[in-house]
Order: C-alpha cells, then sequence, then structure tokens
C-alpha cells in the first residue's frame, strides 16, 4: 500500500474514533461549577457542583464543600441554576428530587463529631420553570425555613453557630448527592446556565461567573494530541 494511503487511511481512522468517543460522551459530560471566594462577615467559601446526567430526564448533582468549616456562614445550603439548550435558549421545565441519601453528623457543644450514618435528607426543589432553587433552607420566599442539613467542609474548630446549636444539627458532611427526574428528556447538548451558590441560613448568594470545560473538551484534546503524535511518528519513517 502506497505510503500516503496508509497515513490517510491511518488519520481518518483516528478521526472517527474521536468523534465517536465526542457523540457517546456529549449527554454524559459532567458540567462542573466552582466557587472560591470570600463573604462578609462568614469568610472564605470553596464549593464545587457537579451536573450528572444519568438517564434521558434523570439529572444528579453533587455538592462539595471544599472549605474547612468553622461557622455555619460556610456551610452550603442550596444551588439555583437554569438548563438550556444546545443553543443557549433556557428551557421551561419542572422537577422533583427523587432521591437524597446522605451523610449525616451531629456536632455537640465540644466540636465533637458523631456520625449518624447515610440517612435520608429533607432538601427541597423549587421549580416554576425556568428557575430550579434546590435548598435544605425551604423554598426561598415562602414562610418554611429549616436551617438544619446544610453541607459543611471539613470542620475546623466550629464555633456556636454549630457545635451544640440544635436548630442547625445535623449537618451533611461534606458532600450532598441529589438525584432530580424532571418533566422531560434533556436534548443533546443542554447546558447548565445561571448558577448561583448558596451559604449559610441567611442564605448569601454566590453567582458562577466561569465555569470549566465539560468532559468532552478534554476528548477532543486528547484525540487531537493523538492524531499529532501519529503523523510525527509517520514523518519520522
Amino acid at each position: 500500500m502506497p505510503f500516503g494511503v496508509n497515513i490517510r487511511s491511518t488519520l481518518v481512522s483516528l478521526l472517527c474514533l474521536v468523534v465517536l468517543g465526542l457523540a457517546t460522551s456529549a449527554v454524559k459530560a459532567d458540567q462542573v461549577f466552582l466557587v472560591n471566594t470570600t463573604i462578609g462577615g462568614t469568610g472564605p467559601v470553596n464549593a464545587q457542583a457537579t451536573f450528572h446526567q444519568s438517564g434521558g430526564n434523570l439529572l444528579q448533582i453533587t455538592l462539595q464543600n471544599l472549605q474547612a468549616t468553622s461557622n455555619v456562614g460556610q456551610s452550603v445550603s442550596g444551588i439555583q441554576f437554569q438548563i438550556a439548550n444546545a443553543s443557549g435558549n433556557v428551557l421551561n421545565i419542572t422537577g422533583s428530587i427523587t432521591t437524597q441519601n446522605n451523610p449525616l453528623i451531629l456536632v455537640d457543644g465540644s466540636g465533637n463529631v458523631t456520625s449518624l450514618g447515610t440517612l435520608t435528607t429533607g432538601w427541597g426543589l423549587a421549580s416554576a420553570g425556568p428557575n430550579f432553587t434546590m435548598t435544605a433552607l425551604g423554598f426561598i420566599g415562602q414562610g418554611t425555613n429549616p436551617a438544619d442539613e446544610t453541607i459543611t467542609g471539613p470542620l475546623s474548630s466550629p464555633n456556636g453557630s454549630i457545635a451544640g446549636n440544635d436548630p442547625h444539627n445535623p449537618f451533611i458532611n461534606q458532600q450532598g448527592v441529589f438525584s432530580l427526574t424532571l418533566s422531560q428528556a434533556l436534548p443533546p447538548g443542554f447546558q447548565i446556565t445561571n448558577v448561583v451558590f448558596l451559604f449559610g441560613t441567611g442564605p448569601s448568594s454566590v453567582p458562577v461567573t466561569s465555569v470549566p470545560e465539560p468532559a468532552t473538551m478534554f476528548l477532543l484534546g486528547t484525540g487531537l494530541v493523538g492524531l499529532a503524535s501519529v503523523i510525527r511518528r509517520r514523518r519520522k519513517r
């Protein structure tokens, strides 16, 4: 087989693999949002939200508190977001939380932690469409406002807003996972937009201003690197 034809055949095969990988992962690519800032009167906050499509109309949200937590204002108490299609048009859909089993802890007046195990938590989801608010504090703007089951990071000398504070206990320990069922299937290439993290029992709102690229971009980059490597090896031969 002629050398040039062999190169073209190899490149076409690799390109097809990259495209196939992108197409296969487009629906499953996680969308990750980060907040790392300081809130006046509260101190530093550092949290991450990961949105994972686990089925046509199923969406899993993982909230992680990465901040060493000393006061309840640093705990994650909710998240707000919208869902858009691949063109950026916000979708008018609703949803409900179907599963939320999370690790709960009690913190006594001396700061000692007791694990309660993994239990069903009581976060709520307001989804009037297109706005979603998922929170431990009840639906924002309504009278019900339970102040427990917020997500702490690793505890660091917790003060009286956490230690022995019965209205705020128990807490979710570092990570909460929530499975949502939406009123319709998510379209290919859907986007999570207008994300706002909620901290504390006030709560304090922190909008997300920058978003890491989803996993599909990583696959594209690694695929192109592979193509370049093959071209270099062929040229050397």
